[in-house]
């Protein structure tokens, strides 16, 4: 009895981010064998499909990359055996965003009308949008604002409450949301551009006439900041800045009772290590509880998505494929030895194609043993699609849609995808 083979362990080509050249996967000394990074898909007898591909009848065909100076392929591929095949464009990953009480065009807390002598408290429970963890005291965060006095206007609960937010986080391992003012109140320009620091309550004006003071509300694009005090050209804002440093002009809230008040809650980007994988790809997830806000709105403006073909799933795809081809299992204290392809910043568009292979047989009759491929393409690089001049057209998508247009009675156009 032959041993049945399960190699239902993905196999990742990562394409590098040039033209295809490749004619050939036989001649090494050739201008126009394949470079290393390079993904094609051929025959068994190692010839390419180019400008054949529609016409193509073979019965196998396989996916091959040039991969540390050696050509690393797919097992064989069947039209008949092929289970499941498409492509996606690239999706940019997206971060969670909800807003307690005004939400960039409307809304506001409590209809300003607050209970002395209450406790407003918001309690966030962190998730993972992958691993959907629910943990204890870890995954919960709480704070509050106490009103006092029946007086107590919108701006001064959120000022509170974001001022209290921001403290309960800082020293917080994975900050995993960020909190924010925001506010429909008019303001007007200050008369000079001032620089943010992410982290930092320091803000410093190009001079000394910016035209902010003390106790002033002051915008920076959609967000609001309380303003401590003022030295000259420093400005010291009340809770450190929450974005990416960058120098703009903000805006002077002129009155702070003119309109609704609110909190906006973004889940922030989780550490992520492309090195050994000891922090996993995941975006920050969390659900929002109150206590005492019986008449503010809630608006759930964004949700939250790991997107597709992200550099960092491209990352740990290949890292968790590579050097485990043909097993069934693998520990993940153990690290590829192989080099790897993706690249930091760069979008991809993701073939994924499953198959299973039928050659063995057994007494009992002939298994599947099922595989699954994985292709990522650098959005806009024609190894995809229209690959390079017309010798070695077309790329690994529309060469696979040929095929298998021509083996099956299916018609297939998954390039379209392609971006």
């Amino acid at each position: 009895m032959s041993q049945l083979s399960v190699n239902h362990v993905a196999y990742a080509f990562v394409a590098s981010d040039f033209p295809r050249q490749a004619t050939s996967l036989i001649d090494p000394a050739s201008a126009t064998y394949i470079k290393e990074g390079e993904v094609v898909v051929s025959g068994l007898d190692n010839k390419l499909l180019t400008t054949d591909a529609g016409t193509y009848t073979g019965v196998d065909v396989k996916i091959s990359q040039r991969k540390d100076s050696g050509i690393f392929s797919s097992p064989d591929l069947k039209a008949d055996n092929v289970t499941f095949y498409k492509v996606s464009g690239y999706v940019a990953k997206q971060e969670k965003i909800v807003y307690l009480g005004y939400n960039g065009t409307s809304g506001n807390l409590e209809n300003n009308t607050f209970i002395p002598g209450t406790e407003y408290e918001i309690k966030i429970k962190k998730l993972g949008l992958l691993d959907h963890y629910e943990d204890a005291y870890p995954s919960h965060k709480m704070f509050g604002y106490f009103n006092a006095s029946a007086t107590s206007g919108e701006a001064v609960l959120a000022r509170g409450l974001v001022k209290n937010g921001v403290a309960n986080f800082s020293n917080d391992i994975d900050g995993f949301v960020r909190i924010e003012m925001v506010t429909g109140c008019a303001a007007s320009a200050a008369s000079l551009a001032c620089s943010f620091i992410e982290g930092s309550k320091l803000v410093t004006a190009t001079g000394a006439g910016h035209g902010i003071s003390a106790c002033d509300y002051i915008k920076i694009n959609d967000d609001t900041y309380y303003v401590e005090s003022v030295d000259g050209a420093l400005i010291y804002l009340e809770v450190p800045y929450q974005r990416t440093s960058c120098t703009v002009t903000p805006s002077i809230v002129t009155d702070p009772t003119s309109a609704g008040w609110g909190i906006k809650f973004t889940g922030k980007e989780k550490k992520f290590d492309s090195g050994n994988l000891k922090f996993r790809y995941d975006v920050s997830d969390f659900n929002i509880f109150t206590t005492n806000f019986d008449n503010t709105t809630r608006t759930y403006a964004q949700s939250a998505n790991i997107g597709t073909g992200t550099w960092e799933e491209v990352c740990q795809l290949e890292w968790e494929v590579q050097d485990y081809e043909g097993q069934t299992s693998h520990t993940d204290y153990l690290s590829p030895s192989r080099k790897r392809y993706f690249e930091t910043g760069k979008n991809y568009d993701i073939l994924v194609l499953r198959a299973y292979d039928n050659r063995e047989e057994q007494i009992t009759g002939t298994p599947k043993s099922p595989f699954t491929v994985f292709v990522a393409i650098p959005t806009g690089c024609t190894q995809g699609d229209a690959a390079g001049s017309s010798t070695v057209t077309p790329g690994v998508a529309t060469a696979l849609d040929l095929w298998m247009t021509t083996n099956t009675s299916k018609t297939y156009n998954e390039d379209a995808n392609l971006t």
